[in-house]
């Protein structure tokens, strides 16, 4: 059993959720009383399409081999005819049923390069800022945590791009086995 959930005219208007942690799930919706209420399931998978190199290089490495540390590695450099790059961003979505541990600490790294770091829990997505770009390669390790296990699941996104010129992008598809 994983929630009750009560519905009053206190919380009539609030959105109550439930994650599963495994699939495939049984899911049982038993009701008492009278009034109206809505129940959505939502199940996400991505098949992205990775664009040509421009700008870019980037690879993207899982390490699953330890159940203490999984970790994504991600290696970029700039490849373009600019000199150096602008505010360069690095977005990773993460395969199905991983989550990322800790990703701020990578502010804290100081071989990183990460400047700023956003998480969005909703769309399972990290986002790293870094101030520029070097021509050498450039890597960093996000460490992840799986949080569901997925059959099949379905390769992710990992994209870099220079803030004020998005033509300079690469984007490369990982999987984590």
């Amino acid at each position: 059993k994983l929630n009750t959930f009560t519905l009053n005219e206190k919380n009539s208007l609030l959105l109550q959720t439930q994650k599963l942690t495994k699939l495939p799930s049984k899911l049982v919706l038993d009701t008492d009383g009278a009034g109206c209420a809505m129940v959505q399931t939502v199940l996400r998978y991505n098949m992205p399409e990775v664009q040509e190199n421009n700008g870019f290089t980037i690879t993207a490495q899982g390490n699953t081999n330890t159940i203490d540390d999984p970790s994504l590695k991600i290696c970029a450099a700039y490849t373009g005819s600019e000199e150096k790059t602008g505010m360069v961003l690095i977005e990773v979505e993460l395969v199905t049923g991983w989550e990322a541990v800790s990703p701020e600490s990578l502010k804290n790294e100081v071989d990183s390069g990460v400047q700023r770091v956003e998480q969005d829990d909703k769309e399972n997505k990290v986002v790293l800022y870094f101030d520029s770009m070097p021509k050498e390669e450039k890597c960093i390790n996000l460490e992840l945590k799986q949080v569901m296990e997925i059959e099949d699941a379905k390769e992710a996104l990992v994209t870099v791009y220079d803030y004020n010129n998005s033509k300079e992008s690469a984007s490369v598809l990982y999987s984590l086995n």
